[in-house]
């Protein structure tokens, strides 16, 4: 089981999305809406080089970039490392800010 998708697919202004495509020609864009196009965060993280890596127990899935796994004993505080690091990624190497989907709960 998990929580699904973990991050929203961003919509960019499509000024933005022909910028994206001068230097990543192979981004998928869909569904124009009022001037956006949206992005596959999938594709985003995969193309940041993110499918697959593992941080201690914890990993970005090898099978669909946007599922996090706990390979055992990750904590809360490790998926929340990684998320920030996947965030940080995409964002420098594509200017894309992502949204996480998943409701995270505080137990405690």
């Amino acid at each position: 089981a998990n929580a699904g998708s973990f991050f929203k697919n961003p919509l960019v202004p499509i000024n933005n999305f022909k910028d994206l495509l001068r230097n990543y020609p192979h981004l998928n864009g869909r569904e124009p809406r009022n001037g956006y196009i949206k992005l596959s965060a999938a594709q985003l993280i995969e193309k940041a080089g993110l499918k697959g890596k593992r941080a201690g127990d914890v990993g970005v899935s090898d099978k669909h970039a946007l599922v996090l796994v706990n390979y055992g004993n990750g904590l809360a505080k490790n998926i929340n490392e990684l998320e920030a690091v996947i965030k940080e990624a995409v964002e420098t190497k594509f200017g894309i800010k992502l949204e996480t989907e998943v409701e995270k709960i505080i137990c405690g």
